[in-house]
């Protein structure tokens, strides 16, 4: 057996990362961090790393000693005000900011300009089809949805549509293109 040839798919790869976060005085998280880190190839801002379902896994520490999970959340839930859920989403939130300031070009990075542009990009080099009614209709918007979620907006719903597949009709899940370029021109408006 011999190897003819290998290349590196440069738009997807795994990371991988260990954070120490000091929550206060008293409570210290330990957190793994891991999941795709996409690239997605910008003209304007060149190769944009993007995490792709990232996931934390969280140990907790009080004055140096590591507690056990579920005993930190009812240790958490009767001593403070507030949800624990919303207690990890906050310092997995800050795990991903962190995170994302080690890589350079990170979209978490770059400035709500800069990010509304790229949603242009987006939205203009996702691949697309045109549904049997003549919408044309955007069926993978992933860097679409990492860019909104960035900016604090919701994702567009996706939908189900029909289109004529070499002579036989065929459906896939996409969102209008249209409706992407209203939800850019409101973004871009906004002071």
């Amino acid at each position: 057996m011999k190897l003819k040839k290998i290349s590196h798919n440069k738009d997807y790869v795994r990371f991988s990362k260990s954070l120490t976060i000091e929550v206060n005085p008293i409570i210290t998280a330990e957190v793994d961090l891991y999941g795709g880190l996409v690239t997605f190839e910008s003209d304007k801002y060149g190769d944009v790393k993007v995490f792709e379902d990232p996931e934390p896994c969280f140990d907790y520490y009080v004055s140096g000693k590591k507690l056990k999970n579920s005993g930190f959340e009812e240790f958490y839930s009767k001593l403070f005000q507030g949800s624990f859920e919303n207690f990890e989403n906050e310092i997995f939130d800050f795990a991903i900011l962190e995170t994302a300031k080690i890589y350079y070009n990170h979209l978490l990075n770059l400035k709500r300009e800069e990010k509304i542009y790229l949603l242009l990009e987006a939205i203009d080099k996702a691949p697309t089809f045109k549904s049997t009614s003549g919408e044309v209709v955007l069926y993978n918007q992933w860097m679409c949805n990492a860019i909104l979620e960035s900016l604090g907006e919701g994702y567009l719903p996706s939908k189900r549509y029909t289109f004529d597949d070499n002579g036989g009709l065929a459906t896939r899940y996409g969102v209008l293109k249209q409706d992407c370029w209203k939800l850019y021109e409101k973004l871009k408006n906004e002071k």
